[in-house]
């Protein structure tokens, strides 16, 4: 049996009756790909107001839409419906949270006489009528905004256009985020943004503009500038000889998580290139056990000393540190008879305080911040616990009211024995007890253990044997006035 054929009001063709549709409003009919591809277009041009029936001039009804399309369709339908809606009504929609309210400006009433600055420019009147139509605070979470572009904050002075136009152009040169307008001039004539961590980064940086439009990537007051870390940018010059050319978007090797260009930056004299807050913060830090090593000085790639002339201030505390261990290390090294190591002298060439470094263990008194002398360090091992600052105490600090000092040779070569057995004494503990490392590993049980249970003296040539048993504090007084040798 034959089917129906109907008639399309828009295309005047003969269609069956599964592609035709009776309009809601009217009952017209009209073939479903000539409707379709009418709201389609209608939606793709922002013009709903126009779908008509073509024979009686009734508009479209939501309900049409339904039938014809598909759900991602129809959703462009119903956005731009609301939309034409909001128009219609003088209604506007917050861009941040989405809350709908009536419009309201004052352009009418705008004193085209009176004078506005903001940020200590003068508003021209084209800047101040664009704000009056245009500038909305939004009722429900007080945003401020844009209407027509729906720019946040609402970019005073500067029109939709001229707002794009200085976004795409001006970019924050640490984040590369564009400056939003109403940022303050201080920040914005040195190109940096308003987020938090970029004018963190804002007192550390040199803000020389140099002759390539660039801003010098260096550091506040450097004696001379670090130069440029754009890639290939001909002010790419270094503040040093040893330098090695670098492309502002390697990563800074003690971070590494942002590049060179986007922090302030620092060459050393080896010639690497580092954040200036990421050196900061390196040797800020020290050593991070309780033994003192210098590794924290030195470059991450090259292993040399840091320095430079632009960082003097920071490594102030490391050399005068280093002066005062060089001078307790030498006086050691002479002590124990080590200066003549066939060891210092083939494998570390002669470098006798690299040498004490990886022979010897020094630690830093928590009362008096002064290097002292715990030993030689294959006696120790790897501590496996967190350490207590508050127990490294020098042998001066732990003698309590009565600090031993040699009239001759200070408190240099002051030494405590053990409290529980024969070895020198590294750790003061609850301001009364000297622990050797080993004992001081067992500082929760070795206390308890009855003296009599506790280690013999071992004697020579092992320990000289001349102190109380174990179990008592006794101090040697000065190692050099006394000639001992082996405890």
């Amino acid at each position: 049996m034959a089917q129906d054929l109907f008639t399309c009001g828009i295309c005047q063709k003969k269609v069956d009756g599964n592609n035709i549709y009776f309009l809601e409003n009217c009952c017209h009919m009209v073939c479903r790909k000539c409707i379709r591809n009418q709201m389609l277009s209608a939606i793709k041009n922002e013009n709903l107001s126009n779908l008509k029936c073509i024979e009686c001039g009734e508009s479209y009804v939501q309900r049409d839409f339904q039938e014809i399309l598909d759900q991602k369709d129809y959703q462009r339908y119903d956005d731009l419906s609301l939309k034409e809606f909001m128009v219609d009504k003088e209604m506007i929609e917050c861009p941040s949270c989405k809350f709908q309210f009536l419009k309201s400006t004052v352009e009418d009433f705008l004193d085209t006489s009176q004078v506005e600055k903001y940020d200590g420019k003068v508003l021209s009147l084209k800047a101040r009528k664009h704000r009056n139509k245009y500038r909305f605070r939004c009722q429900n979470c007080s945003s401020d905004f844009c209407s027509k572009c729906g720019a946040t904050p609402y970019h005073i002075g500067y029109s939709c256009k001229e707002f794009k136009a200085r976004s795409l152009s001006l970019k924050c040169r640490f984040c590369e985020e564009p400056i939003p307008v109403n940022t303050p001039n201080k920040f914005k004539d040195v190109e940096i943004c308003d987020s938090e961590d970029c004018r963190k980064l804002f007192p550390y940086a040199c803000n020389t503009k140099l002759s390539c439009g660039h801003f010098c990537c260096g550091i506040a007051n450097e004696k001379q500038h670090l130069g440029c870390l754009e890639n290939g940018c001909k002010n790419q010059l270094i503040s040093n000889k040893k330098a090695r050319m670098v492309d502002g978007t390697e990563y800074c090797m003690i971070c590494g998580c942002s590049f060179l260009k986007n922090e302030p930056s620092v060459c050393l004299d080896c010639g690497h290139t580092f954040h200036y807050l990421c050196i900061k913060g390196k040797l800020e830090a020290g050593w991070t056990s309780e033994r003192i090593t210098f590794t924290y000085a030195k470059c991450p790639l090259c292993k040399t000393w840091i320095s430079s002339p632009q960082i003097t201030d920071l490594i102030k505390p490391v050399n005068d540190l280093l002066a005062k261990m060089k001078d307790k290390v030498k006086k050691r090294l002479e002590y124990e008879g080590m200066m003549n190591d066939k060891v210092l002298k083939e494998d570390f060439k002669g470098d006798w305080f690299e040498y004490a470094m990886k022979e010897l263990s020094y630690f830093q008194c928590y009362k008096c911040k002064e290097p002292y002398f715990g030993g030689k360090k294959v006696c120790q091992g790897e501590r496996q616990a967190e350490f207590k600052e508050e127990e490294l105490i020098c042998p001066s600090c732990s003698s309590g009211d009565n600090p031993q000092v040699c009239p001759t040779h200070g408190t240099e070569f002051i030494q405590w024995k053990c409290k529980f057995c024969c070895n020198m004494a590294i750790w003061f503990c609850w301001g009364n007890t000297h622990f050797c490392e080993e004992c001081h590993k067992k500082s929760t049980t070795v206390p308890l253990i009855p003296r009599d249970k506790l280690p013999k003296c071992v004697g020579p040539p092992k320990c000289s044997g001349n102190h109380p048993p174990n179990g008592e504090e006794y101090c040697y007084g000065c190692l050099l006035c006394k000639k001992a040798e082996n405890f």
